[in-house]
């Protein structure tokens, strides 16, 4: 779902606190604007919506918040992030040897984002999948958790009476699709979700649904 970052940004600013914003599903994937939304920091990885190989992660955050960093605030070793923007500013470089791969994979999908398919691009297109995928899951009877502030990227949607979850997602692993359990007690009630990140097109969303299809019309004769 999306949450309403914008109001609670508006509550931040007003009380004089800092906003923190988990962006892990939503960067290259929703429209976030960190200036009008009173961000002071937020997070992402490399991977899901970005497209890059999965290990990296990175922080956007104010430069004042950083300025203000000391060393005591941070207790770990290889994730201290006063290390990493002191190196930063001034070696240019990072506080271990980092894994050159991934940075490398990470530049050439934040190429791909703003130069190539561009961000308006890349949202418009897991817009057109999301929207996809949820007519064809409502075609099949299918429930979503939600009706409303949905994210263009995840959907959360409830398996039919009888159908076991696991056996589900197993069986959708053999078509070469990948589903997710449901995060907590909604997993006892058989719900799934179902991403849309990276270079995944219209296409793939139709044929995943008609793999889906089969699957629960095999898993209905069982």
């Amino acid at each position: 779902m999306i949450n309403p970052v914008f109001e609670i940004g508006r509550l931040c600013k007003k009380y004089g606190k800092l906003l923190f914003v988990d962006c892990v599903s939503a960067a290259a994937g929703e429209h976030i604007d960190v200036v009008q939304n009173n961000i002071a920091v937020c997070t992402s990885v490399g991977g899901k919506c970005l497209g890059a190989f999965p290990g990296s992660a990175y922080v956007c955050a104010r430069k004042d918040v950083l300025d203000h960093l000391t060393a005591d605030q941070c207790k770990s070793v290889y994730l201290s992030l006063y290390k990493h923007y002191q190196c930063a500013i001034t070696s240019r470089q990072t506080p271990n040897t980092p894994n050159v791969t991934l940075f490398w994979s990470l530049n050439f999908a934040l190429t791909n984002v703003l130069e190539e398919e561009t961000l308006e691009g890349r949202i418009a297109r897991y817009q057109r999948c999301a929207s996809i995928i949820r007519n064809g899951l409502r075609s099949l009877g299918l429930r979503m958790l939600l009706d409303e502030h949905l994210s263009n990227t995840v959907t959360s949607v409830f398996l039919p009476e009888g159908v076991d979850a696991g056996a589900s997602i197993a069986a959708m692993e053999e078509k070469g699709y990948t589903f997710y359990l449901g995060k907590g007690d909604y997993a006892k009630h058989g719900m799934i979700q179902i991403a849309n990140m990276g270079e995944i097109y219209e296409q793939d969303c139709h044929a995943m649904l008609e793999a889906f299809r089969l699957t629960l019309a095999d898993m209905a004769k069982a």
